[in-house]
């Protein structure tokens, strides 16, 4: 009951989590100066030579540190209970090319735990609000809203992303979502499958 009251009146421990990551930035804890970076655990797997996490053909570089920063473009389906979760999580980390897409606006019900929200959203965009506070919060962070249906979208638009995040909790959705991605990678391992012929 306590986590409803504080996500109505504005405060919650998420964003004190949130304030703390900031912090974070400005005392160095994130690689890459003054700018800011990916956290430190995430930097040294992608740095460090002999990690017991990577595959033994990984082969670490300042250079793909780099483009996860500022290149990796990264799609969080849903900015509801899991989307606000995945957009907070993934903008502490430090990744700074992020989308978020969803249709629905937001309603009195969704402040105790949508924490991105304020009672003044209600109505509004989740996508948008959602993106509005992890852009003021996290001036590294850009994030661009979709205010859309994922069937609008075609299989173009989700080429564009090498990592996509389902934040969604309708079985439907969930699947036509799976069903693209299945679409994609199809088609990938065709075009590699005819690369290798030709070589």
């Amino acid at each position: 009951m306590a986590a409803a009251t504080n996500g109505v009146n504005g405060s919650s421990d998420v964003e004190r989590d949130i304030d703390a990551g900031e912090d974070d930035f400005q005392m160095g804890d994130f690689h890459g100066g003054s700018g800011g970076c990916l956290n430190k655990a995430v930097a040294n797997l992608v740095t460090r030579e002999g990690n017991r996490l990577t595959r033994p053909e990984f082969e670490p570089s300042k250079e793909l540190l780099d483009f996860m920063q500022n290149n990796l473009n990264i799609l969080i389906i849903g900015a509801g209970g899991l989307g606000c979760e995945l957009l907070k999580d993934l903008a502490l980390l430090g990744f700074r090319q992020l989308h978020v897409i969803d249709m629905d606006t937001i309603d009195l019900s969704n402040l105790n735990r949508q924490f991105l929200f304020r009672h003044s959203d209600i109505g509004k965009s989740k996508a948008e609000c959602a993106a509005r506070f992890i852009n003021e919060r996290i001036p590294q962070c850009n994030v661009q809203a979709y205010c859309n249906r994922i069937e609008e979208f075609d299989e173009e638009f989700y080429r564009r992303f090498p990592i996509i995040v389902c934040g969604l909790d309708s079985i439907q959705a969930r699947r036509w979502t799976n069903g693209m991605i299945v679409i994609i990678l199809s088609a990938s391992l065709k075009v590699f499958s005819a690369d290798l012929l030709q070589f």
